[in-house]
């Protein structure tokens, strides 16, 4: 069964009924080559068989099932998976993997996994990484990026079903079914890109034709302007060279014009130092007659001051006695005042009281009502009675 062709199915495992027999053991248990074989014995795995004759296989044993060895071949259509730009395509993708071969992983995959759910899981992760892919990338780039959807499905195969020993060998994009739209779509953008690819061939080579124009006119150009500069270069040695005689009759014209000046020098020295001891003869004299001139007026100006001053110190020493003498009048007058001191004392002591009295008596003729108290009231009250008695008595006298 596992060796038959179906271009529809393809069975990778199968599942031996346990036999009932009357016998303790079978002679001889044949088990095929290209299949891997878990045996069972009492419910429990042993391992894998050899292939080959078994004699005297105990009936307790049996063979729980057979995987496929060859590669296997598998067919998963995708379809309506929309692109980035929300284009929905189909693609066919072809798988071929190998089933486990060791014995944790049979076991993994007989008794963990099983065909069903095998199938069924690896589906579910075709489709969902294949939709992941396309989601991700644009309608124009599925059929640039066919190898890298193969790799990185293999890639997440492998990595998925790792645990179960399947191994994935090769992945094909078989195709990629675009709507008619679409394929008419890209036709005319491959058209249009071709077009433009021409256009872009024509605009290189007449940009690459007007450069060689212009590159040709630059080259003229360079070597006109070469030539100019040549030209140019011939004209100013010639310039130096002119420049130079020039500079050479213009050293001569200046050392002859050097000499010229120096005799003319000479001749004005000659003259001038001639006027110079004359207005210095000249300059002595008037010196000479200025300095007599100013001898004689501070001469004059001597004796007047001298005579001015005699005059000022016989004013000032009559001033001296004046003041001399008015001084010892001051003196003897103080003096005689200084002897009648006491009755000049007397008199303004009377004269005092005499205002105090008249301001006391001012004070009692009042007729307005004014009010004293304490210690200055009495005090003011006992001067006012001895004054009324005083008044009385000289009444009296």
């Amino acid at each position: 069964m596992l060796t038959e062709n179906n271009s529809d199915e393809q069975p990778i495992i199968v599942m031996v009924k346990r036999s009932y027999c009357c016998c303790c053991c079978d002679l001889k248990f044949d088990i095929p080559a290209g299949l891997t074989t878990l045996e069972e014995s009492c419910g429990k795995s042993t391992g894998i068989m050899r292939p080959g004759a078994h004699w005297c296989y105990c009936s307790c044993k049996r063979v729980a099932c057979m995987l496929t060895k060859a590669i296997v071949n598998y067919d998963a259509p995708v379809h309506n998976c929309p692109t980035k730009d929300n284009a929905y395509i189909s693609v066919d993708l072809y798988f071929s993997f190998r089933m486990p071969t060791q014995v944790t992983e049979v076991k993994n995959f007989v008794y963990r996994l099983g065909a069903s759910r095998f199938d069924e899981l690896l589906y579910a992760e075709i489709d969902e990484n294949i939709r992941t892919f396309i989601n991700g990338i644009w309608l124009s780039q599925v059929f640039d990026l066919k190898g890298e959807m193969a790799a990185k499905m293999i890639q997440e195969l492998n990595s998925k079903f790792a645990q179960f020993g399947v191994t994935f060998e090769n992945c094909n994009v078989k195709q990629v079914l675009v709507n008619q739209q679409l394929t008419q779509a890209l036709e005319e953008k491959t058209k249009l890109k071709y077009t433009l690819a021409n256009h872009i061939k024509e605009y290189e080579n007449q940009k690459l034709t007007l450069e060689n124009h212009e590159n040709q006119e630059l080259t003229d150009l360079k070597r006109e302007n070469e030539r100019k500069m040549a030209d140019l270069r011939a004209q100013i040695e010639r310039a130096k060279v002119e420049q130079e005689q020039f500079r050479m009759q213009a050293n001569t014209l200046q050392e002859v014009a050097i000499v010229k000046a120096e005799e003319v020098g000479s001749v004005l020295i000659t003259q001038v130092e001639g006027e110079k001891s004359i207005a210095e003869s000249q300059i002595k004299a008037q010196v000479i007659d200025i300095v007599n001139k100013a001898k004689a007026s501070a001469n004059s100006n001597i004796r007047n001051t001298e005579q001015k001053a005699q005059v000022m110190g016989i004013e000032a020493e009559a001033r001296l006695l004046a003041t001399r003498a008015k001084y010892a009048a001051l003196v003897e007058e103080g003096k005689s005042e200084l002897k009648n001191l006491e009755a000049f004392e007397a008199q303004r002591r009377h004269n005092y009281e005499m205002s105090k009295a008249k301001a006391f008596g001012d004070l009692v003729q009042q007729q307005n009502n004014i009010v004293f108290s304490g210690k200055s009231g009495d005090a003011l009250l006992s001067q006012a009675l001895d004054f009324s008695e005083g008044q009385q008595n000289v009444k009296k006298q």
